[in-house]
């Protein structure tokens, strides 16, 4: 993933070469439509509320290659770091997967980072930091390319799902499977878990659901067995990482 340098410079080109691009009027509801990037983000941006981001920039270069943005030293996390629209992505994600009872002490458990601290964060007093990010996007890595730069990797028109594509190279098959359930239920936290386990006719308890979603257990043959009953198109997928011709990887559009 290539990650650019942000400094107020990098910010007054990049309002340059819009302001140069695009007339006035009109211009934020344009550049939404072309970027995907809501138009109160550019407008902020471009009435200097606020610095360039990752996604205002990747979407400037790959689209109109006018100039050559420097690229970060930084490692991969702390470029991000205090990035208030990835803390709103990453606060989104921590409410799907972790129930509001005993959330912080559970995340507290499982990174190694202060409860105090996630609480911190989660309720806006800061912004995230690289530890967070680092722990969370090494977790979960079904979850990064969305927590950091908020878009898919594919065109929206070809895209045969509704979850967001991760980064396919560091999946396992609970991973795979956790990303199914995301893309099958349309809910969060407990509410998730008690489906799953209703789901289960009560065989598989709303634990043990928590505990593979948060990958603190190892899914079982009978968990792929009643998510492959509702999304039997990918099971093969969450068993071998690929797709026969009868079966869908859901990240290749030309899949059955």
């Amino acid at each position: 993933m290539k990650l650019f340098l942000i400094n107020e410079e990098i910010s007054e080109k990049l309002r340059e070469l819009v302001n140069k691009r695009f007339h006035a009027r009109g211009r934020f509801k344009e550049l939404e439509t072309l970027s995907g990037i809501s138009a109160s983000k550019w407008q902020n941006f471009l009435y200097r509320k606020q610095v360039a981001t990752q996604e205002l920039i990747q979407f400037w270069e790959t689209t109109y290659q006018d100039y050559e943005f420097p690229v970060s030293e930084k490692s991969d996390f702390a470029i991000y770091s205090g990035d208030k629209v990835v803390s709103s992505r990453l606060r989104e994600f921590i409410s799907m997967r972790f129930q509001a009872r005993g959330r912080f002490t559970k995340l507290e458990s499982i990174s190694g980072i202060k409860a105090n601290k996630w609480k911190s964060f989660y309720y806006e007093k800061q912004s995230v930091s690289e530890d967070l990010l680092k722990f969370w996007c090494n977790k979960f890595p079904d979850t990064q390319n969305w927590v950091l730069t908020g878009n898919h990797e594919l065109i929206t028109a070809d895209y045969p799902s509704g979850s967001p594509i991760p980064d396919l190279s560091k999946l396992t098959a609970a991973d795979r499977l956790t990303w199914v359930i995301n893309d099958w239920v349309a809910l969060d936290g407990q509410q998730l878990f008690d489906y799953l386990a209703k789901r289960s006719a009560g065989k598989i308890s709303a634990d043990k659901w928590e505990n593979v979603i948060q990958r603190t257990e190892e899914p079982t043959l009978a968990m792929l067995a009643i998510v492959s009953e509702f999304r039997p198109e990918y099971t093969e997928w969450v068993v071998r990482g690929h797709a026969g011709s009868s079966q869908r990887n859901p990240f290749k559009p030309d899949s059955n």
